[in-house]
């Protein structure tokens, strides 16, 4: 569960997505790039503890949900937030700016 409202996509959504555990988020905006309300993950408005709630329970009552918000977070660990595409986007922006 991430309940910052401040921060990108932090390490607690690629360690989630990455460990197969359902990603609950208050929607960052770097977060709202990559993850999908009810996709790949359970997000709810910051500072909205009953919404936070709801998502908790959503994840314990529906097995199926949280079996696919696991199975969607993982492609997305795959593709999205793997290590070398972080590695990629970085030498891109070195190479821009070295470029300049």
């Amino acid at each position: 569960i991430s309940c910052s409202d401040a921060h990108g996509v932090s390490a607690c959504a690629a360690t989630a997505s990455s460990a197969g555990i359902p990603f609950v988020s208050a929607g960052a905006k770097g977060t709202l790039e990559l993850f999908v309300n009810g996709k790949n993950s359970l997000l709810f408005g910051p500072g909205d503890s009953g919404s936070l709630a709801r998502c908790i329970n959503n994840l314990v009552e529906d097995k199926s949900l949280s079996s696919q918000l696991v199975t969607d977070a993982k492609l997305l660990q795959e593709t999205a937030l793997s290590p070398s595409r972080f590695a990629d986007s970085y030498l891109k922006v070195f190479h821009t700016v070295a470029n300049e």
